[in-house]
């Protein structure tokens, strides 16, 4: 959307607010900020260096106003955020760090859905994905996004049902999140009306010539 946070923010915003006005819930990412990046975290783990101070002028401003726009939920980076850790902490991956998402749910008071990048990114290739889930929960991580693979998507599972019953999670952490995301599916997830009938077939609409001519069109309009 540009290149200063106040530009991204009115976008962001803006973009937020005409989704949501649809019915469709957006989502403000890669939390807390992707953009000041030199490595692209589908291939390895990145680092954003900066301290706090920089990362509340910066970064957090288009999330701050996508928060105020009442933006549904938050996607937060695999990446590594030492300068939102605590002195002498290691850098852990950003989508499973208590400090990073405990600042946007504490410091910013955010308390609707938050979730994780693809969990079988290069980013995380180095990290057991089980122990990055678990500790995710902790943090106050609400949904895991596991793309791709069946056996690592029960791992996830396997690995939170097993943390809640050895004690490491609590009822009450997986009791929060689904709280969330059932104020998030109440909020945006409508039943049809009376009388709607099946939902249209997609396959048989998009990439049609009549699809790809009502594109051409907006697009034109627009420029």
């Amino acid at each position: 959307y540009g290149a200063t946070p106040a530009a991204v923010s009115a976008m962001g915003a803006a973009f937020i607010t005409a989704l949501q006005q649809q019915g469709v819930a957006a989502c403000a990412k890669h939390w807390p900020g992707h953009g000041d990046t030199t490595e692209d975290s589908h291939d390895t783990l990145p680092a954003l260096p900066h301290d706090i101070a920089r990362l509340k002028s910066v970064e957090m401003k288009p999330f701050e106003a996508a928060l105020l726009a009442g933006v549904a939920s938050v996607l937060v980076a695999h990446l590594l955020v030492p300068g939102m850790e605590p002195p002498g902490a290691p850098s852990v991956p950003a989508s499973c760090s208590a400090a990073v998402v405990g600042y946007l749910r504490r410091d910013l008071g955010f308390d609707g859905v938050v979730m994780t990048d693809d969990m079988e990114m290069g980013a995380l290739k180095a990290y057991s994905l089980s122990r990055a889930a678990v500790q995710g929960v902790a943090a106050g991580i609400d949904m895991f996004l596991v793309c791709h693979t069946a056996a690592l998507q029960l791992e996830v599972v396997d690995a939170i049902a097993g943390a809640l019953v050895r004690g490491e999670l609590t009822r009450e952490q997986m009791a929060a999140a689904a709280g969330r995301i059932e104020r998030c599916c109440t909020r945006f997830c409508a039943p049809a009306p009376p009388g709607a009938g099946a939902p249209p077939d997609s396959a048989a609409l998009v990439g049609t010539a009549a699809h790809k001519a009502r594109m051409r069109a907006a697009l034109t309009a627009r420029l």
